[in-house]
């Protein structure tokens, strides 16, 4: 009978050959750690730290989108803030320009301004239609495409489409508030000693009308009705006021803004000065002509402006969504008597080209909700601009007014008086609505400061990620070479173990 070996040289070979197969791996491991600066190059090389260092894995990539994302944001908003800066300085600089005050002019002269307001105007709808990172900046949520039209076709229309542009529309609005008579829509009528002056009836969206009177007579009189329309009544039947003495009608205008017209007292019918009569009846027939003579002038010079600028600022106010309201004709067939403007928007589309295709300011909710985006976890910020807000609005209608107007060409003198006001006027209102440009940029860089804090705060953010997971997966040279080292040793003293043991005997066992 056969007797088995006891196991020991199995047992030793055995333990042997995992103990020098373990050393060999992790000699490799650490060969490849010194190598990477890795602890492993796959996830189960991680152990029991591999869910966490996926977590973190993840939350890294989402700092890289947030960061990336942010980077884009941030420069749309630059270009944003810059383009609307820019479109103010352009128009502020046009009131030592163009919109200067003039002394003397001539058509040649009144030509060449005009010429130079074009080319701001041409600028000022290029700063609309800004284009940043992530499409066209001032269009709402609309950023495919360009939201103004180009200047051309915004002052003429199209005559393919039969669709007119804003040259058209100011002359059609011109003729309502002129009206026939070229008074304003203005009623004068004397009776004997008294003469009345009539604003036009409250409903009608035309004209001028009366908003104070304020008299110096020391006989006569000069008072307004509280009824309407709002009349003036110039009454001489108590007396004949001295020379020198004077009644103020403050008139009110389409575009918002007042004019006053004096009529003064004196030997003379002139404008703003009325011939005193030998009688109340004659002084109030003076007053009568003078009046109207004097109303006419500014019906053809401060009316006639402020109906441009009211038609212009309705114009860019409009968009695609919400044209401009189209002028009907009178019981006559024409505009100078005309008593309201067609709200039918598919036919006043049809008729009226539109300058601007963005989200329309009209349609309410926040333009800066246009376009919103996360700049991280549940932090959303809005950075939309529409290019019909109020600021835009009344600096592309001042331009446009004083650019489309055509001064009499006839009357050289009013022609001066025409352009001398518009130029004013133009002025002013390019004045006032750099407050608007600069309320929508301080809330543009209001965004653009929550933007570049959150981006720092990310940026610290990532930082902390990042060495968390280096820490996980990460090895330093010296820590993977002091490791390497003493595997080395490991092993050679294996070997050296392996060897005694393979050359040991029964005896020397037992």
């Amino acid at each position: 009978m056969s007797i088995s070996g006891a196991g020991i040289g199995n047992a030793w070979s055995g333990w042997i050959s995992q103990t020098l197969t373990k050393i060999h791996d992790d000699l490799n491991s650490k060969s490849a750690q010194l190598a990477t600066g890795k602890i492993s190059t796959t996830n189960s090389g991680l152990g029991n730290s591999v869910f966490e260092v996926l977590d973190l894995q993840s939350q890294l990539s989402s700092s890289d989108i947030f960061a990336n994302s942010n980077i884009s944001v941030n420069a749309d908003l630059t270009t944003s803030i810059n383009a609307i800066t820019s479109l103010s300085d352009a128009a502020k600089a046009t009131r030592n320009g163009p919109l200067a005050a003039i002394n003397v002019s001539d058509p040649a002269g009144r030509a060449s301004r005009q010429s130079q307001l074009k080319s701001v105007l041409t600028s000022a709808l290029d700063y609309v239609n800004t284009r940043g990172i992530n499409g066209y900046i001032f269009g709402g949520a609309n950023t495919s495409s360009a939201p103004a039209l180009d200047l051309t076709s915004i002052l003429n229309g199209d005559a393919s489409t039969g669709q007119d542009g804003l040259g058209k529309l100011i002359t059609e609005r011109q003729s309502a508030d002129l009206g026939s008579d070229g008074l304003g829509r203005m009623g004068i009528v004397g009776n004997g000693p008294q003469v009345t002056l009539t604003s036009p009836a409250a409903e009608f969206p035309f004209g001028m009308s009366i908003k104070s009177t304020s008299s110096t007579f020391s006989k006569g009189s000069a008072t307004l009705s509280t009824s309407s329309p709002a009349t003036m009544t110039a009454d001489f039947s108590s007396g004949i006021p001295n020379s020198g003495e004077s009644v103020t009608i403050t008139l009110a205008l389409p575009d918002g803004t007042i004019t006053p017209l004096v009529m003064t007292a004196g030997t003379a019918n002139g404008m703003g000065t009325f011939a005193l009569g030998a009688t109340a009846a004659d002084t109030a027939t003076n007053f009568q002509s003078a009046l109207t003579t004097s109303l006419k002038q500014v019906a053809n010079v401060q009316l006639f402006n402020a109906s441009a600028q009211r038609q212009a600022t309705d114009f860019f106010t409009a968009s695609s969504g919400s044209p401009p309201q189209r002028i009907i004709p009178g019981s006559d067939g024409t505009l100078s008597s005309a008593t309201g403007f067609s709200t039918d928007a598919t036919a006043n589309a049809a008729r009226t080209i539109s300058w601007y295709s963005g989200t329309d300011a009209n349609s309410g909710g926040d333009p800066r909700q246009d376009i919103s985006v996360f700049i991280a976890d549940g932090m959303r910020i809005g950075t939309g601009v529409r290019g019909n807000e109020k600021g835009f609005v009344e600096t592309l209608a001042a331009l446009a007014a004083a650019t489309v107007i055509t001064p009499s060409t006839t009357d050289e003198t009013l022609a001066n008086l025409q352009f001398t006001d518009l130029v004013s006027r133009s002025g002013a209102q390019v004045t006032a609505c750099s407050t608007d440009l600069q309320s929508i940029s301080a809330s543009l860089s209001s965004v653009q400061s929550t933007v570049k804090l959150e981006s720092s705060n990310q940026a610290a953010y990532k930082a902390v990620l990042q060495q968390a997971f280096d820490s996980k997966t990460s090895v330093t040279p010296e820590q993977a070479a002091a490791e390497l080292s003493a595997l080395q040793t490991q092993l050679q003293v294996a070997y050296q173990v392996t060897s005694k043991l393979m050359k040991m005997s029964l005896a020397d066992y037992l």
